[in-house]
């Protein structure tokens, strides 16, 4: 499924660049979302011997194949191609002619810094999770703990080694006049759901998608945690427009008063420079309780749309 906040943001950028690159892990679907927002080019796989030979061999008999530009996938492979690359584009001056693709993030962003400088505008993709698919079914009562439960079970098992994407959130020490403490270091790997797992792995989860969202709106990542001394935390303290808002994270299917603590001294300690604060837990009853938002797991995607 191809984001359209991605997408719009690929269209925009190719206004503007004269090559668009896109970065990600395997199966993040780049290459899917350039073939799908650029279908007028030509397609090209650098992972194919042949072609990559061709493009490392002769890189400018390669080049005179596509006068109008093309999608290049896995470019990294090809690192000769892109000297050549800012000559073709540097000659005819227009917008939006190649679009770039990587999976090797440092190789990719290497080889541009050294021969393509200022005429290239990257996009991180993330690796793509979605609720979407799940929010066709109806979940309600004891059906939707067990939806929750099957999710994350079929997830951690994904999760089981793989290299996908890694972000570390740093601490926000700047925020409601609190000492923040490192972050807990989670599981090394997930093997079964239990009580031990589900909170973080849907934490990571949660967290990823308001990440993902910024990533498809050209934006590099800025969030952070908040923990004081005392162990009251909020899991992610966003920015939006000067102020902030906090958004709090509770893999539980029902809430207890203490589940707005943390957000109710937030509010306290930040006082005006605070926005609406956010909740988002794992049970299946949208509501609203002492001035805090709270968010379905299924309707996630409404609040992360929400966010600066």
């Amino acid at each position: 499924m191809i984001s359209r906040d991605a997408a719009t943001t690929l269209r925009e950028l190719a206004k503007g660049f004269p090559i668009v690159g896109i970065t990600g892990p395997r199966q993040s679907g780049k290459a899917t979302m350039a073939r799908a927002v650029f279908a007028g080019k030509p397609y090209v796989s650098l992972e194919n011997p042949d072609v990559r030979e061709l493009a490392t061999d002769d890189p400018r008999a390669f080049l005179s194949r596509y006068r109008e530009g093309a999608v290049l996938d896995e470019a990294q492979r090809a690192p000769a191609l892109f000297s050549y690359l800012q000559s073709r584009v540097d000659e005819t001056g227009s917008p939006g002619q190649f679009v770039l693709t990587g999976s090797q993030q440092f190789g990719m962003v290497s080889a541009i810094t050294q021969s393509l400088a200022g005429r290239v505008a990257l996009l991180r993709a993330a690796a793509m999770l979605t609720v979407r698919a799940a929010r066709r079914r109806p979940c309600s009562g004891v059906g939707g703990r067990a939806a929750m439960a099957g999710w994350l079970s079929a997830h951690a098992r994904q999760a089981r080694g793989s290299r996908n994407l890694v972000q570390e959130l740093r601490p926000d020490v700047s925020r409601a006049r609190r000492p923040a403490v490192d972050p807990d270091p989670g599981p090394d790997a997930v093997s079964e759901i239990s009580a031990a797992v589900r909170g973080p792995l849907f934490e990571t989860w949660v967290v990823s998608e308001y990440l993902k969202a910024r990533f498809n709106r050209g934006l590099l990542s800025n969030l952070t945690f908040w923990r004081d001394r005392r162990g009251r935390e909020i899991d992610l303290p966003l920015e939006r427009g000067g102020r902030l808002q906090p958004v709090d994270i509770k893999a539980g299917a029902t809430l207890g008063g203490d589940a707005f603590r943390g957000l109710e001294l937030w509010r306290e300690l930040v006082g005006d420079a605070a926005v609406e604060p956010q909740l988002v837990y794992a049970g299946d009853d949208p509501q609203e309780r002492r001035g805090i938002a709270v968010h379905l797991w299924r309707d996630l995607a409404h609040a992360v749309n929400e966010t600066p």
